[in-house]
């Protein structure tokens, strides 16, 4: 009866047990790894800006009840880490071995920053599956062994997007118009240049966009990229001006793979238009 007592404790304990995940496109990913016992919560709503977002209080409070909370280098993040106890949740930086790329102004020039959008490239987010993996396996050491499986699971997604994405893209060149510079890992792994609108959620001056309708002009551009997560104010503008289509996408989505392919597939459309 004590052994029957103390398997129902370990089930409850386990499901009882949750995870965070800063942005929409782990959550499901690392839900499916972790498995059904532990539940995955997402600390960024969907629809959400995460470069302007800070955690509210109540979110705090759920944060110390996590085992582990997956961070990707957003701001409200170190902000967030101040508040909580040393101990609880574990963090674990998604950042950890990969080859990190500055983010660009308009103009060209980094600023010092390191561009956070990390899981745009399915190559670079093999190797924070394998993080992600590492993290819960050493978590729920009784689970390892599925959550190695589902592991591998995703990994064989990966593999099958990375082809999608290589398919779409291999072979083009030229510059992708986008509003906010979230696709800079997913084009220069192809020698893409990704042309952004905006930097640090901040709307183009008008010195910056004169310069970008004589660049979008230069590169015969027919589409520019948007995301409903930023102001739209200076794509819409200038896509009056040049009569571009306006296709409006979502890098944040928690549909990962979806998502993903889409991209790669409406830039890759948009590069053989422009080109032609």
């Amino acid at each position: 009866m004590k052994h029957i007592i103390s398997i129902f404790l370990l089930l409850g304990s386990l499901s009882a047990q949750s995870i965070a995940v800063s942005l929409a496109p782990y959550l499901n990913i690392v839900q499916e790894i972790a498995g059904p016992k532990i539940e995955v919560h997402l600390v960024v709503p969907q629809g959400a800006s995460a470069h302007s977002f800070d955690v509210t209080p109540k979110q705090i409070q759920k944060l110390q009840e996590d085992s582990i909370w997956f961070i990707v280098g957003e701001p409200f993040e170190s902000r967030a880490i101040k508040s909580l106890n040393k101990d609880h949740p574990r963090i674990v930086d998604l950042r950890s071995g990969l080859t990190l790329q500055e983010e660009l102004s308009p103009c060209g020039h980094d600023h010092g920053s390191f561009d956070p959008h990390i899981w745009m490239n399915p190559e670079m987010m093999m190797i924070q599956i394998g993080t992600i993996r590492d993290a819960l396996t050493d978590q729920f050491p009784t689970d390892s062994s599925d959550i190695y499986q589902r592991a591998e699971n995703v990994m064989n997604k990966l593999n099958k997007l990375q082809a999608g994405v290589s398919a779409a893209l291999s072979g083009q060149t030229g510059t992708i118009i986008v509003s906010h510079p979230a696709y800079g890992y997913l084009l220069s792994r192809y020698g893409i240049r990704q042309y952004a609108l905006e930097f640090e959620g901040k709307e183009p001056s008008a010195k910056q966009l004169s310069q970008a309708l004589d660049l979008i002009r230069e590169v015969h551009a027919t589409t520019l990229f948007t995301q409903k997560q930023y102001s739209q104010k200076a794509a819409q503008r200038i896509a009056e001006i040049l009569k571009l289509k306006t296709v409006e996408l979502d890098p944040y989505s928690s549909d990962y793979f979806t998502s993903i392919q889409h991209i790669a597939q409406a830039f890759g459309q948009e590069l053989k238009e422009a080109g032609s």
